[in-house]
This record gives structure tokens, sequence and C-alpha cells, in this order.
């Protein structure tokens, strides 16, 4: 090996050590030689910039950006010298492609379904038009301009994935397999200043990648970032960054001056800084002198530069400075380096964040690397400042990036948009996200050296939801505390965060109520409400990009069709699903904000992550994947309400903002203030108002708020008047803050511009006040309204005698005059009722739990419901969407089809679930007469809402209007379908409500192991005539599962005699059989959900009383397993 090689190798060690050194002058001299990917070419890897934000007049870079020859050769050892050398000969049947960029987004493939990163259990694949995977070549061949002459040069790569292999007129030069970093190489001796030089790379994208959540949609492949060629003088600033140092109003630039072997040494060594503001104004300078003697390779220099104007950076006001360091031979400069920072103060004191000392309330979002054009993160500072732009609109201030570092344009836009970013390492718990090797401590260190430079790099994460380990944990957040002391640390996001590893905590992933959960820090709720709903297939247009839409309209039009619906119930369902994301959207970031405990939150997520579940792909974002907002939904100011640094919040006696005339709100008015400066003697007013209706108002003075407090404002008792009609009305409260509070601008300053002066830097003049607003409904004071003419189903008619009066008895001789029939599907008086002519109105599953929960990441039964406008629903006070409004009456309704013939014109109400429609309400004819029915919708408990609907139907099937276009089979409305096989659970070995199917109330289960083995319930009766048949068959809804503990055995018993084993549970449709062969349990697994399904037992009748229930037993073997076998209360 030559002796300057060598060289090189010891200046690039001594160069990491600078980076990590505590101080000043903590250099060491190596001796070992290079290791790992800088064995295969022996030239050390430098940390480098490339497409940075500023520069310097003194750098020379010459960009590789733009059109490379390019080629794909599948898997093969093509690099090999002495067999193929594919680097050094001609590509037949080449093409052209863009650096920056993935191949695929450039068509290179066959269009196929993503391949996802290792961890299957997260993976979030997606249909893409182009798909390769294997070997491919990049070439380029560039003039290496004559001014270079005497200089070093440098070949600098931004980014590879998965891992890539360059060569430099035919010489090795760099093999790159890293995890967030940029890197140089010198070529200084491969290339000749006014000749051409040839720059080869192979990169495979099968190979392990360090990059984390980079590969959740598909394992890419391409040169992702800038390459570039830089020349250097032989002494040059090889690297710097600038630490903000807050307390004392000053800037450390921190360079590292390195020297080729053979360069003479500057007789006068000083590194000279100018420092000015964004927008050019002079903001400060020094210079220090230092030592480079004979034989010494490298210094480590601090340059402090007292800042003024002293503008300190925040999400509010993101100030910005520019250094130019000038490397200097005495008075003659050899060498520049320009660098854009900000200075900002990030702590922990006690249990509370702190802000330039202030505290601070942290606003943040997931970002999940989702790029539906690109696939790839664009390598433009412009597009994410787009995208920054609408996240601080939105309020948004912190940014989680999952298991994954972003591109350094990335952190160039938020430093520039005021958004503090946690970047992770690419573990989950202390799984490698890909088959790397694990070393967590080599990837901090290199995304330490890479990024605090950027000011909005605000917390070093080491993974997701788990622990790297016991002491590396311990270790890791020494070394971090040593290098770069300005930053915090969290151990992983989500769990096992301790005082020994992390700066503060994570909470709760849902709604908690205040005080509930203890921490001995401060606490970020993580991944917080994660609001899944359906992807939207009008988007279908936008996905004109590398990823394929998720979800067609054509696609949902046949899911439609099948559901006997059409494209305006599809449309409305998606619209209800974004309303219904909103609710809980500010429902959970207020609850979060009145918890004083309480520090933050990752909202989960700002876009749509876009993840298959069922037969289609989740939407659970504040965004769609483009960054805009969705039909329905919040626009980025209106979420920034209940998303800012001073929010209002309401507390009200009860959980449901309905009131009926004559009641009294009970409104105890909040404020969560995170401000600029405390609140003095603020003012409060507030408005009851129905459109333009104004319904009361009042004002208050209130006492001084500090910062960082979380109290109450204000009281104040609402009475809610005399109504003639329901009413949508909304509570409106502002706060006058006071003067010197920000406008709720974006806190975004285009790049150059600046802010006037740092006393009223970033403030208004005047005072912009606090505002947020609730909705009620307010009903109308009902008496009991006159029911004669109504017939009633006895089942029925105690609810109804209790809202109406003359009500007559369905069946008895004043029924037989009544107009209307009020029943219920599966009653005897409904068929002749039709069949007469008559109008009948069918209330059906009025009882169980409310249906209106979004799910956590995974879909369930709502996930969005539309009411039509429709004289049915009379003057129930709806927006077309599922809202509070119906929280409290919305139950399962029927899942669809349900009646052959049903028109779409005719439904009322439609409910949308994860592989499912349901119906809520319709109308139809039936035989002679006409029908009106509910499923799911509690009208007769005497809510105000509810008897508001039954109201609407009752006065609209004894109406002209009643005219359905539709007609169902009369049949269909005399039988039930409901499953026998429950009435009530006697004993379980344990419950659960997570995962259950439509209508189900609860699942209840014995478990292969000692005291949770025993599982007893009874079914409905049997018929009266149950014995004219042979056999007697009961079903109910239920499952087995825990398919990952070890085996257990199940046996089955009827009245306590044993009919059959169950020796194994199963994941499939499967059949038991007694051993006679009498007694069989068919078990019909639902596809949708892989535990679940339909289970039928069939006896002899013999065995059956007439009348009388069936007591039904599973027995679990003693296992010491978690298998189960379940039975579903199904009302």
């Amino acid at each position: 090996m030559k002796q300057t090689t060598l060289t090189r190798i010891t200046l690039r060690v001594a160069v990491l050590l600078v980076l990590f050194a505590a101080g000043p002058g903590a250099g060491a001299e190596p001796t070992e030689p290079p290791t790992g990917v800088e064995s295969w070419a022996c030239r050390p890897a430098w940390p480098a910039v490339v497409n940075p934000v500023v520069g310097s007049e003194m750098q020379k870079v010459l960009s590789l950006r733009g059109e490379w020859e390019f080629t794909t050769q599948g898997v093969a050892p093509l690099r090999h010298p002495g067999w193929r050398a594919f680097y050094a000969r001609p590509w037949p049947g080449s093409r052209k492609i863009q650096v920056p960029g993935c191949w695929e987004a450039q068509g290179v493939g066959q269009p196929g379904m993503g391949d996802s990163w290792d961890p299957k259990w997260d993976h979030c694949a997606k249909p893409l038009r182009h798909i390769y995977q294997g070997d491919a070549w990049y070439r380029k061949t560039v003039a290496i301009p004559r001014a270079w002459t005497g200089q070093r040069v440098w070949l600098k790569v931004g980014g590879v994935r998965s891992q890539g292999w360059f060569w430099v007129n035919k010489t090795p030069v760099a093999w790159v397999d890293n995890y967030c970093g940029t890197y140089k190489y010198d070529i200084t001796d491969l290339v000749e200043p006014g000749k051409d030089a040839t720059i080869v790379a192979e990169v495979n994208n099968l190979l392990p990648s360090r990059k984390g959540l980079f590969s959740s949609t598909h394992r890419f492949g391409g040169l992702y970032r800038d390459v570039e060629l830089e020349a250097t003088p032989a002494t040059r600033i090889d690297y710097a960054y600038v630490r903000g140092d807050f307390d004392n109003q000053a800037a450390e630039v921190r360079a590292t001056i390195a020297r080729a072997d053979a360069a003479a040494p500057l007789k006068k060594p000083v590194l000279r800084v100018t420092v000015k503001t964004a927008d050019g104004q002079p903001a400060g300078s020094a210079s220090q002198e230092f030592a480079l003697h004979a034989g010494q390779e490298t210094a480590d220099v601090v340059c402090r530069v007292k800042l003024a104007p002293f503008r300190a950076w925040s999400p509010e006001s993101p100030s910005l400075y520019v250094a130019e360091a000038v490397l200097c031979d005495g008075d003659q400069p050899v060498h520049g380096w320009a660098e854009r920072f900000g200075v900002r103060k990030f702590e922990v004191r006690g249990q509370q964040f702190f802000f330039n000392n202030k505290p601070f309330f942290v606003r943040g979002c997931g970002d999940d690397f989702v790029y539906p054009l690109t696939l790839v993160s664009p390598a433009s500072r412009e597009e994410h400042l787009k995208h920054f732009r609408a996240a601080r609109a939105a309020g948004f201030v912190y940014v989680r990036l999952h298991t994954h570092c972003e591109l350094p344009e990335y952190f160039e836009a938020a430093d520039e948009a005021g958004v503090l970013i946690q970047p992770e390492l690419p573990y989950y718990g202390d799984y490698p996200c890909e088959a790397f090797t694990w070393d967590p401590i080599r990837d901090l260190k290199e995304l330490i050296a890479h990024f605090r430079r950027h000011v909005s790099l605000a917390t070093y994460c080491m993974g997701n939801e788990g622990l790297l380990g016991r002491p590396i944990g311990i270790e890791i957040y020494k070394l971090i505390k040593r290098t770069d002391p300005d930053r915090l640390t969290l151990h992983q996001d989500g769990t096992f965060n301790t005082p020994e590893n992390s700066d503060f905590r994570n909470g709760p992933i849902n709604v908690w109520a205040p005080g509930s959960f203890k921490c001995d820090a401060p606490f970020v709720a993580h991944e917080y409400l994660n609001l899944s709903v359906k992807q939207d297939p009008r988007l279908e247009p936008k996905f004109s990009g590398l990823m394929l839409p998720p979800v067609t309209l054509a696609a949902r039009d046949k899911d439609l069709a099948a559901a006997g619906l059409d494209r305006r119930w599809g449309d409305a369902c998606q619209d209800a699903s974004h309303a219904l994301q909103r609710v809980y959207q500010k429902r959970g970031l207020e609850a979060a904000r009145m918890d004083p405990a309480c520090d933050g939150y990752d909202y989960w997520t700002i876009v749509d992550v876009i993840v298959r579940q069922g037969n289609t792909y989740s939407a659970q974002g504040f965004l769609n994947a483009f960054w805009e907002p969705k039909r329905g939904g919040w626009t980025p100011e209106q979420f920034r309400a209940f998303n800012d640094q001073t929010v209002l919040l309401l507390k009200t006696a009860g959980d449901s903002p309905i009131a009926v005339s004559g009641d009294k709100i009970q409104a105890d008015f909040w404020i969560s203030h995170y401000g600029e400066q405390p609140l003095s003697r603020p003012k409060l007013a507030w408005t009851l108002r129905a459109g333009e209706t104004v319904l009361a108002k009042g004002t208050s003075e209130c006492a001084d708020v500090e910062l960082g407090s979380v109290v109450s404002l204000a009281q104040a008792e609402i009475a809610v008047g005399d109504l003639s009609k329901p009413v949508h009305a909304m509570l409106e409260v502002a706060v006058d803050s006071g003067p010197g509070r920000r406008d709720r601008g974006t806190g975004v300053s285009p790049v150059g511009q600046g802010r006037d002066g740092p006393a009223t830097h970033g403030r208004d003049a005047h005072a912009t006040p606090v505002r947020n607003q609730w909705d009620f409904w307010l009903f109308p004071k009902r008496a009991l309204q006159d029911g004669k003419g109504i017939a009633v189903s006895k089942p029925l008619l105690g609810a109804m005698e209790k809202l109406y009066s003359g009500l007559a008895p369905a069946g008895e001789v004043a029924a037989e005059k009544a107009d209307l029939l009020v029943s219920f599907v599966g009653s005897s008086d409904v068929a002749p009722a039709l069949v007469a002519g008559k109008r009948v109105i069918l209330l059906n599953r009025t009882t169980g739990k409310p249906n209106v929960r979004l799910g956590w990441w995974s879909m369930g039964e709502q996930v969005g419901t539309a009411f039509a406008r429709h004289p049915a629903l009379g003057d129930f006070p709806h927006d077309g969407c599922l809202s509070p409004l119906a929280f409290r009456i919305l139950k399962m309704g029927q899942k669809l089809p349900a009646f052959a013939g049903l028109s779409p014109d005719d439904m009322i109400v439609v409910g949308e679930g994860l592989n499912s429609y349901y119906l809520y309400a319709a109308q139809a004819a039936a035989d002679n007469g006409r029908v009106l029915m509910t499923f799911g919708l509690d009208v007769l408990s005497g809510t105000p809402e509810g008897t508001c609907i039954l109201d609407g139907l009752v006065r609209y099937a004894r109406s002209d209007a009643f005219k359905p276009a539709g007609k169902i089979d009369v049949k269909k409305l005399a039988a039930t379908d409901a499953p026998n096989g429950w009435q009530r659970t006697i004993k379980a070995g344990e419950s659960g409500t997570d995962y259950l199917p439509p209508g189900a109330l609860q699942l209840d289960v014995a478990r292969a192991t000692q005291g949770m083995n025993e599982l007893i319930w009874e079914t409905r009766p049997a018929s009266a005539n149950v014995r004219d048949k042979k056999d007697y068959a009961i079903t109910w809804e239920g499952g087995m599962g825990y398919f990952a503990q070890p085996p257990g055995t199940f046996a089955l018993y009827v009245n306590d005699e044993k009919m059959l084993d169950i020796p194994a549970i199963s994941e499939q449709n499967a059949t038991w059989t007694s051993p006679d062969k009498t007694v069989t349990l068919k078990y019909d697994r639902d596809e949708s959900r892989p535990e679940m399904g339909l289970l039928t037992l069939t006896l002899p009748s013999a065995k059956v009383a007439p009348l009388k229930p069936l007591r039904l037993k599973v027995v679990g073997s003693d296992s010491r397993s978690r298998r189960w076998f379940g039975v579903c209360q199904t009302p």
C-alpha cells in the first residue's frame, strides 16, 4: 500500500475523533487501517455536505445532478475486475436517468406490489407502477475544470439505497453503505484537470439498507441525493458546523482544518468568521488563530462570535444567521465555508419542557416517509418547505420521524420553517429494520456528526417501541450528553424510557382523564389518536407518479353496487369519515391540553400513511398523502384553533353537547397557555349562536395567566331559551390575550428575508384574540304527543307510551283502525299490516353500545356514516354526517345488501365499516303497504335527539310525501336472521371487546389454561315444534384464536352432557363431529377477522326441550396456553 494512502487513512480517523470531541484539540493518532466499507477501495470516507442552502464563494463545486447513463443487469459479480469489469465496458441498450431520484419513479421495472422492509408486522407495501430489484449501473463523464490544477479533488455522494460501489476512471473509490450521512472521497490521484473523468456507480437495492422506514413501502433503488465533485486547496476547511449558545447570545463556529500530507504548512493560520442575519445585516465577526505544525495533519478550531442583533430561533420566529468562515494564512484567504444556523435552547426542567427559557408544549406529529409521486423524499428544500408551511399553518411545531432520518434538504426546510425534528435510528426495539449489522452506536455517531448542524434537530431517538438493552441504552445517553448536549434524548419512542436513558417519557396513545397518567418526567403522548378511515378513491387522478391509486373509483363502485348503493352514498360516507376524524381530532387534542401534566403529543400522522387493511387502504392522517385538506375535514387554519401555543378549552357538566329549552349549560372556560408572555387580566367573551341568530352572550374579566399554565378562566351559566325547532348552535369564545401575542401565521420566512428588530421580532403591535368554538345541539321542550291512530307492537309499547298518548296495542281491536303500525322486523303483526296496505315503521336494534368510535390505526365497523337530507328525519339538525349529535343513539346497523329491491334513493342513513356498508334507515314499498325502517338507531330511550328522529318518522309516514321508489319482499320483514345460539352468558374464563363483529357487544371465552378454562352460556329458547324435525341447529357468532400460543384442546357440552371434543382449534373453516356422528360443530371463518366466524351446532332434536334454552359449556384443557374458544354476546 502506498504511503499517501496510509496518510489519508490516518487523516480521516483523526477528523472523526475531532468531530466527536467534547472540546477543541481532542484529536488522537490512530494506528489501525480502515475496516468495513472503507476497506473495499482503501479510500477513507470523510463527512461532507452536498446541495447546501448556502455556500462560500471560495468553494469550487461541480454538481453532477441531471442526466446519467443507466442500465440494469440483474444480480451478478459484474464488478469483479478479473472477470467482467462491467464498470469499464460499453453498455448496449442503456438509457438515460436523472440523478437524484430512485429508478422506479423513472419507469424502471414492471408493475407490482412493493417489497416492504423486514418488520412485516408494520409493513406498508403499496401497489407501484414500476418495481425493479437487483443491480443497476450509473455512468457519467464530466470535464474536470483546468482551473482545478493543484487542488485536491473530491467525489461527494449524497445518498444511495441500498448500497453502492463507485469507480472513477476505472479505479475503485468507494463502497457506500450508510444510515444518514453524506461522504466524500479523495480522487485527486485519479483525475487530471482539463481532461474528462468517468464516474461509474453500481447500486443494489436487494441488499440490506440502514435507512429504516425509507423502505417501508418498497425497497427502492437509486442515487436519491446529489453527487458532486469539489476542489479544495491542500490545506482546507474540511468540515464545519455552528453551535448556538443561547445563554451568551453567541455562536461557536467549529471547524476541522485538514492538510494533505505533502502540503506546506501555513505560516500564520487563522480562521476568520463573519456572521450576518438572513437578510444580510452584519451580526458579528471574530477570528481565531491556531497552530498547524509540520507533521500535524488536522486541527479543531472553535471561533466564538458575539451576535448582535441577537435573534433567537423558535417555531414562532425561526430566525437564521449565515456564518462565513474563511481559512487564512495571515491576511491571505485560503479556503472558505458558509453555514446557515440558528440559536435556541431546548431543555427539561423538572417535569416540564422549556424552550428559550419559556415553558413549551410539544405540538408534534408523525411523518412516515409518504411520497406517492416519487416514493423517495425529494432532494429539494423548496418541496419540503411547502409541506412544512401546511404543518405550521395547522399549528404543528415538532415532527417525529419514525425509525428513520430524513434528507438534509428536509432539515434545511425545517430550519427555515420553525419545525423541530426527532430523527430515529432504524431499530424496532433491538430489531434492525433490515438485516444490517446491529450497531446503534455507529448509527448514532453518524447522525450526530452529520445533522447537529441543523437548529431544527431537537431530539435523538434510538428507535420505536422497545429497548436496545442495558447497559447500551445508558452508554448511548452518556454519549449524546458528551457530544451534543444541546439536544434531548429519548431512548425509543413509546416504551422503556427511564431516567437512565431518556430526558422525557411517552404518554397514552388515546384520550385519558386529566391526572390519570402518572409520570416522573415530561411526557409526550405516543402516536396519538391515529384515527383510521378509508382512502378516498376520488384522489385517483393525483396518483400520477410511481404509486398506483391504492383505491380506485371503479373498485369502490363495485363494492357499492354489491351493497345496493351508488356513488353518491360512497362519496357521502367518505366525507362523513373525514367529518368524524374532525370530531375526534379536536376532542383528542383538547383533552391532552386539559391535563396540566401533559407536555405534548405526536399526532399520528400529518399525512395518510396508506396501509392495507381488509380489502382497502387506510387514511388516518390529518391531511391526505398530497398534503391537502380532506373533503369534510379541517383546513390547517381551522385545525390551529386547538393546536396553537395558546388554546381555549371547555368543560361542561356531562359528556353530551345536547340541551333542551329550559336547561342551563354550565360552561367552564379553561386556557392552556404556552405563548410568548404571560396574559395580564385577559378579557373573555362568549357567544352562543345558531347561524346568524345570537341566542346568548356574555363577557368575563379574568385573572392573570402565567406561561405554561392550564387553568380555568371563567364560568358561565348559559340558559337555553324557548325554541320553535331544533338548532345546531355554536358556542364561540375569544380571549383578548393582551399586547405582544404572535399572529397565527405559519412561522415561515422566505430565504434571505429577516424580521425586524429584536424587541418586537415575530410579534404584532396589537393583540390577536385567541379563539375556539364548540358545537351544541339545542331542542325545544317536548310535550307528550298525540298518538291516536298509531298501533304499536307490544314489545315496543312501553317505550312508545312515554312519548305518545292514545296508542293502540297491535293485535287488539283498537289497532284495526290505526293508519300506522310501529313494530320491528320479525314481528308477526308486520306482514298482515303491509298486505292490508297500511303504513309501517320498523324500529330495530335500538339497544347496545354506540358504534361511533374510529379505530386506532386499525379500522373497525365505523369509518363514517352519512345522513341524507330527507324529510323522514324531520327537524333532526344534522349536517349530513355522523357527529356528536347522534353519538348516544347510533348503534350497529344492518349489513348491506339487506333487501332486494331497495333503491339507493330510498336509503336515508348509511354507514361504512372496514369491509361492509350498513343500513341505518330506509323506506320501501312492501306488498300493498309502505315501510320505514331503522336499524341501530335508538329512537325509543327518550333522548331529545332520538325522539326528534322518531317524531320525524311518524310525521313522514303519515304524510303524502311518503312515496318510496323501491319495493321489497314482505317475507323478508316477517322473518329474522338473528343467530339463536346465545341469549346470556353464565360464566366466562375471560371477556373482551376488541375487534368484535358487527352487532356484537362482548366476546366471552374459555382458555386452555387452568382457572380460565370454562365458558357457560344459554341459547335462545327453542320453538314449540322443535321436535317436528329430526335435527336442531343453533348458530352463534364467536371464534377461536391466539395460535402463537402452545396447543390446547376443548370439549363441548350441552345441558352438561359431553357432545364432542375439539382436539385443536382452527385458523380455517372446520367441522368437528361426535364419536357417534350425530352431533356436528361447523366453523365458518370470517375472512375479514381472522379469529372470528359463525359457529353452527347441529344435534338430534330429541335432546332439545320445546320452548326451553340449551345450556352450552366449553371446557379448555390445562395446557398453560392462552388459546381460546369463544361466543359473542349479540343482542
